[in-house]
């Protein structure tokens, strides 16, 4: 792969966990017109968290 399709896909990279910053995990489909994100995200809580 081109070195420059590897930076713009690494750039993708960081603009979509940038927008999910708890995210370990992200899909992306892209079917014609349509376009499906799904992460997955982690969150740390804690028994202070549940009791507010």
């Amino acid at each position: 792969m081109p070195q420059d399709k590897l930076k713009s896909l690494n750039s993708i990279k960081e603009d979509v966990y940038a927008l999910y910053p708890n995210a370990v995990k992200v899909a992306i489909t892209f079917e014609g017109e349509r376009i499906t994100v799904a992460p997955t995200e982690k969150y740390a809580v804690t028994p202070q968290t549940l009791e507010e």
